[in-house]
């Protein structure tokens, strides 16, 4: 298209220094004008496309920077996570060792069962 348009105008240029007429008839006139008019809509469209894409290449890198900051949550995430485990497991442990403390052993019940047997033994005897 823009050959045929280059042409023209090298032709009706050329025309006009060699002061020679060229003549069209109204059908190639007419196609000649609606292929300008579809080329400077072309143009504009490539503009608008242009402009479009500029704008899709800027969301991109936003969309960028948005993966960034959240695999940066997500490491820090990760981090917080073993953390709490730790604290679980400490605290865990803490407690298991708080119950068996407060949990009287059997060793202790059968010392604390004989001796109170034997005390009502010797209080037995001595009645």
């Amino acid at each position: 298209m823009i050959g045929l348009i280059i042409s023209v105008i090298l032709l009706l240029s050329g025309n006009v220094l060699a002061e020679e007429s060229i003549c069209f008839d109204k059908n190639t006139a007419g196609n000649i004008v609606v292929e300008i008019e579809k080329c400077r809509i072309d143009e504009k469209k490539i503009d608008i496309l242009i402009k479009q894409n500029q704008e899709l290449e800027k969301q991109i890198s936003l969309l960028n920077q948005v993966i960034e900051k959240q695999k940066e949550q997500q490491e820090i995430l990760k981090k917080e996570v073993e953390s709490y485990k730790t604290l679980l497991a400490t605290q865990k442990a803490g407690y298991e060792e708080e119950i068996k403390k407060a949990k009287p052993s059997l060793f202790n019940e059968m010392l604390k069962a004989f001796g109170f047997v034997g005390a009502g033994i010797v209080i037995g005897l001595l009645l």
